[in-house]
């Protein structure tokens, strides 16, 4: 009580007791801690415990409310606030001059850096922030902090600084303490705060970002098992040949392959005239195929953006074409009810802030600025997630070249995040990429791994991408890409198949009928892929397997001459086996030959490309 007095003197005494001081108004559901008019609901505050009851003494000589914002003259003497809090979002903006310091204290045990560090706004001790973001000293700041019951995160002025960094141990044991007041610290000269709005998160929502966490975000993904991603850029309109010679290599990377110069690959775009293109077919070729979701190229390493992006000319608005092809997308994949996502490159050769420089460039690396180049990515990046309604997953590559820092891929991660919470994003945003036969690193900040062949050992999410355009003639026929499904399902994860639109933005044939008879098999066959876990054989003999609560699902490459099939290892009692092709689920019968389950397939029409036998049995899968 007496606190407060000395609280509301010092207010009335001050020289905001004579404005008519206008009320916060707090976002939506966001509460106010700061009245404007006084300091109600905060106390003096000290770092030393002894000095506690002086701080709250003299409070009023170090704040005060004053036309409207918290004023800070700086001190021994912070302030806490009142109640305390354990899981929370926290706005506050602030102003101060060249060297004055802010700390604002979470939970008793982590502080974050508002001003007069080397290493600018929004840090915690001992942390660099992913990217600085803080304004000029006197111009006014805002942050947005996030703590969860062990991890915090920070924006300042709309960038992440810090992304779910685990919060300090608290004194009393190993984990941070339960709640705890906020507390602000002021040194070195006055400092401004308002607008300071704190919303309690509720406890469900704040588990953190652990495995379960993350595979529920990723259930819709999970369940699908298959996607298609389109690619159609500048590169397209040669045909994989420059001045009249075949180009060996992926064609997207046709500038670095044939050396073509910064110069002379721009005036690509006024060939660039997409009659063929067709939004609405490609999300049917997808949906056709059996997909749930449809991922298309957003900008390849050649920097060229096939979107109207206000960070670069070098992009679809600078062709005869001229039409987003993002927009067009977008529509037609809901339209389809397809998931959707953009694949975006992290590399760009055409930019003069990107490096490392391709060895043919002549370019030198003189005035180049990486850290332009990463806002420049991280700005598409937010126009790609705001501009075409709902985006599902964002798809990075080309982050390996060398002159993309962790930091950068971190705080692209942070920023996409934010923009959408519910976004997936590969594991190719930072420098280093997830292997599903190892331990996950923690520190990484990715949602699936993306290996670059079938895993031996797979943990967690993760997806393998096939791109068909690098087979030579059929050699990924129908058949073999059904088998690629299955055996990358029945190892619990998704595959991606990869597919180019010619110079005129259509499809080959050749790759439709493929894809066509991909879809043909899996309405067939689809029950043994979406919605499946990894089968519980580990190198299962007829081909793979992938199950479904007591389902398992048989899937056969080679059909036995001797018209059996031993499931060796089994110890389950099965109840039922059928092929999954019979509508009528005839009965297939069953004997156990020294242990193992022996179906006795006489009687049963194998399919043309992979058969599937399903067999229900008593409880969960025990193989020996």
């Amino acid at each position: 009580m007496i606190a407060r007095l000395c609280f509301l003197l010092a207010c009335v005494s001050g020289p905001a007791a004579a404005q008519e001081i206008t009320e916060p108004s707090p976002p939506v559901g966001f509460e106010s801690l700061f009245t404007g008019r006084d300091l109600y609901g905060w106390l003096g505050w000290a770092a030393a415990p002894g000095e506690q009851a002086e701080a709250h003494r003299s409070v009023g000589e170090h704040w005060r409310a004053e036309g409207g914002e918290l004023v800070a003259v700086g001190g021994v003497v912070g302030l806490q606030s009142e109640r305390s809090y354990r899981c929370f979002e926290l706005l506050v903006d602030w102003r101060a001059a060249e060297g004055v310091g802010i700390a604002l204290g979470l939970r008793g045990t982590t502080a974050v850096a508002l001003g007069a560090t080397s290493d600018g706004a929004g840090t915690v001790t001992g942390l660099p922030p992913l990217v600085r973001a803080e304004a000029p000293a006197g111009a006014w700041n805002n942050a947005r902090v996030r703590v969860t019951p062990r991890h915090v995160s920070v924006w300042v002025n709309g960038a992440p600084t810090v992304w779910h960094h685990e919060l300090a141990a608290s004194s009393a044991g190993a984990s941070p303490a339960f709640a705890a007041p906020l507390t602000l610290a002021v040194e070195g000269g006055e400092v401004r705060f308002r607008d300071l709005f704190l919303r309690v998160l509720p406890e469900e929502a704040m588990a953190g970002e652990g495995p379960r966490a993350r595979a529920e975000r990723a259930g819709w993904w999970s369940a699908a098992r298959l996607g298609v991603a389109i690619d159609w850029g500048l590169y397209s309109v040669c045909e994989g040949e420059w001045d009249g010679e075949a180009v060996p290599g992926p064609r997207e990377r046709l500038m670095d392959s044939a050396r073509i110069p910064v110069e002379e690959y721009a005036q690509l775009t006024g060939r660039l005239e997409g009659g063929g293109f067709d939004a609405a077919g490609w999300a049917r070729t997808a949906q056709g195929a059996g997909a749930g979701y449809l991922v298309v190229t957003s900008k390849h390493p050649d920097g060229f953006a096939m979107f109207d992006s206000e960070h670069t000319e070098f992009d679809i608005g600078a062709t005869p074409f001229g039409r987003d092809v993002m927009a067009e997308v977008a529509e037609a994949a809901r339209a389809a009810g397809l998931r959707l996502g953009w694949r975006h490159s992290i590399a760009d050769w055409h930019h003069d802030d990107y490096l490392p420089r391709r060895p043919w460039d002549t370019r030198g690396r003189e005035g180049a600025r990486p850290e332009r180049y990463h806002a420049e990515v991280e700005g598409q990046v937010v126009e790609l997630l705001t501009r075409y309604g709902d985006v599902d997953l964002l798809w990075f590559d080309a982050e390996d070249e060398g002159g993309w820092t962790r930091g950068m891929g971190q705080s692209l991660f942070a920023r996409a995040r934010a923009v959408r919470p519910r976004l997936l994003v590969n594991d190719r945003a930072e420098a280093g990429r997830l292997d599903p036969d190892g331990e996950r690193d923690p520190a990484l900040l990715a949602d699936f791994a993306t290996p670059l062949e079938l895993p031996s050992r797979p943990a967690g999410l993760w997806e393998l991408a096939l791109d068909l355009d690098d087979a030579v003639g059929e050699e990924i026929d129908a058949e073999g890409l059904i088998r690629t499904l299955c055996e990358t399902a029945g190892a619990g994860g998704n595959l991606l198949l990869g597919v180019s639109a010619g110079s005129d933005g259509a499809l080959a044939p050749a790759t439709l009928d493929r894809l066509g008879a991909l879809g043909g098999w899996l309405d067939v066959h689809g029950a043994s892929i979406r919605e499946t876990t990894a089968g519980p054989f580990p190198d299962p003999a007829w081909g793979a397997c992938t199950g479904k609560g007591t389902l398992l699902y048989l899937h056969v490459f080679e059909w036995p001459e001797e018209e059996s099939l031993v499931v060796g290892g089994l110890e389950n009692g099965i109840d039922k086996a059928w092929m999954l092709s019979d509508p009528q689920e005839t009965f297939l019968p069953l004997q156990r030959v020294e242990g193992d389950p022996v179906i006795d397939l006489s009687a049963a029409q194998a399919d043309e490309t992979v058969s599937v036998i399903v067999l229900a049995i008593d409880g969960e899968p025990d193989v020996r």
